[in-house]
């Protein structure tokens, strides 16, 4: 074969593709969206990149008063309570997108519970595991919560000694790493003792393994440059875990806490039934997933509540007012249990609100369109074409959640001042953990971390908030909390993570028990 045959045949290839693409774009229903993302992915992509998508995206929804939003050639962004359920409930035909295969090992389909796109194998992993992250199971774990708390009262107690600042945010991350070390595998990764160091450069480790799954699932020519820019972050995190495996064979669990791990469980399911275990990877689902994907989400969460909390006025006040009127802030000698957090409202609608107001997913859950098509307000949608709910964007909902729904107020969910179906409606729409048979499966673990912590933090250590919020929260300026709180200083925003691409941190100096 000739170069001019050759390369007439590559340009007749490469025009084909082009007028296809040109003609699936066009085919396409049109919606309000950049015209970049008409033809290309590498507006989402871009934007992505640079942290800012959500801001984008809650923009271009206008709070509820525009349903789509094209963000691409296929991928469309629906702000539409009617169409949560219909999108992910659990009878819903809509699998997960293609973007999901970018989270696992591409060698094995379904690799992990978050990859997992066939739903009957997804619900069979699923239910070998579910009862492991039960509540009940969860409950069980409170001692190895406990131990962390207490390491990390005893670092902001030296913090407060020595009046030296410190990022908040990497602390709230520590702790959640290590309570996910103590319940996994029975013993602390490391993070508390090591006075917040990266061990083993494995926090870096998942962000990296964040962005470059977030990225390359949207487009997989991005792999190779992804390869140079991040290597395979993922192996880097299976590797972390089997070592923590294999460090803690030796520990007594039951002789530490008085009760059993994830990996005493995983290891007495791999006796029972070797071939099922190895079949359904069901330790990548609980050993390696807890450490890839129960530190990060949680500190997210910590961070988005204890910034709140400690910024928006009166917030602190009715905290500690509800903390004292149980007696919990003079007897300081035992920590507050899971049972006895779970009776106090306040500190469940600040968690609630927190999480409402920052989910740690902040792009569109996407979902692929099959068999006639979708209609969503009016507008047919064909098969093949990715539609999304981003739980920022639901979440700011004007016409669920109120005209303020941008503001942190906790007495919103409080059913004293809100109607049972005000209640109902935002609950239909509340995407923090997903939703439908897709819900996180590690979410009560996070709940436990969260509810343990935070009262400790109000009842045993004062603060003084001492600048203004970051502007993205169009707060007012944090002089009222010093009437409450002293030797608490706060910068203008949290850490990075807490606002996606923002260079902004907290710290916090001079601790007082």
């Amino acid at each position: 074969m000739s170069l001019h045959v050759l390369f007439g045949s590559l340009a007749l290839l490469a025009i084909g593709w082009l007028l296809s693409h040109i003609f699936a774009c066009l085919s396409l229903p049109r919606a309000y969206g950049p015209a970049l993302a008409r033809w290309t992915d590498a507006w989402y992509i871009w934007k992505i990149w640079q942290g800012k998508y959500e801001g984008y995206d809650i923009e271009a929804h206008k709070n509820g008063s525009r349903k789509i939003v094209r963000i691409g050639p296929r991928m469309y962004s629906i702000d539409d309570p009617a169409m949560a359920r219909v999108i992910y409930g659990i009878s819903s035909p809509l699998p997960k997108s293609g973007w999901y295969d970018a989270w696992g090992d591409p060698r094995i389909p379904n690799h992990n519970l978050f990859s997992a796109r066939d739903r009957a194998v997804h619900g069979l992993m699923r239910r070998k595991v579910a009862s492991m992250y039960s509540m009940s199971t969860i409950k069980s774990y409170e001692p190895y919560v406990d131990s962390c708390v207490a390491l990390l009262l005893k670092r902001f107690d030296e913090f407060a000694e020595s009046g030296e600042t410190f990022d908040l945010q990497q602390w709230m991350q520590c702790y959640a790493f290590d309570v996910i070390g103590e319940i996994t595998f029975g013993r602390r990764v490391g993070f508390l003792e090591s006075g917040g160091q990266d061990i083993d450069g494995i926090m870096r480790g998942l962000e990296d393994n964040n962005a470059f799954s977030t990225l390359s699932g949207v487009n997989a020519v991005l792999l190779p440059i992804l390869l140079v820019l991040y290597g395979n972050p993922v192996r880097g995190i299976a590797s972390f875990a089997r070592k923590l495996q294999s460090e803690s064979d030796d520990i007594d669990i039951k002789e530490k806490h008085g009760g059993e791990t994830f990996l005493t469980k995983v290891q007495r399911l791999q006796k029972e039934n070797p071939d099922e275990y190895e079949r359904l990877r069901v330790q990548t689902l609980t050993l390696t997933g807890n450490v890839a994907a129960g530190s990060d989400t949680t500190s997210i969460s910590l961070t988005s509540a204890m910034y709140h909390l400690l910024t928006t006025n009166g917030v602190a006040k009715s905290m500690y007012e509800e903390l004292h009127s149980q007696g919990f802030c003079s007897n300081l000698d035992e920590h507050i249990t899971f049972d006895q957090a779970q009776q106090l409202p306040y500190l469940q609608m600040v968690i609630k609100e927190a999480l409402r107001l920052h989910p740690a997913v902040g792009l569109p859950m996407w979902r692929e369109v099959v068999g006639s098509g979708l209609d969503v307000d009016g507008t047919h949608f064909p098969p093949g074409t990715l539609i999304g709910i981003n739980p920022w964007v639901a979440h700011r909902n004007a016409k669920v959640f109120g005209t303020n729904a941008a503001d942190f107020i906790p007495e919103r969910w409080d059913p004293q001042h809100a109607s049972s179906e005000k209640l109902a409606a935002m609950e239909q729409y509340y995407l923090p953990f997903g939703a439908g048979a897709r819900t996180c499966i590690g979410k009560h673990i996070s709940s436990l971390e969260m509810v343990k912590l935070i009262p400790e933090l109000v009842r045993r250590l004062r603060w003084t908030a001492t600048q203004e919020r970051h502007d993205f929260y169009q707060q007012e300026n944090l002089d009222d909390l010093q009437r409450l709180f002293d030797k608490y200083v706060l910068d203008e925003s949290m850490a990075g993570r807490l606002h996606p691409g923002s260079d902004t941190r907290c710290w916090v100096t001079t601790v007082q028990a």
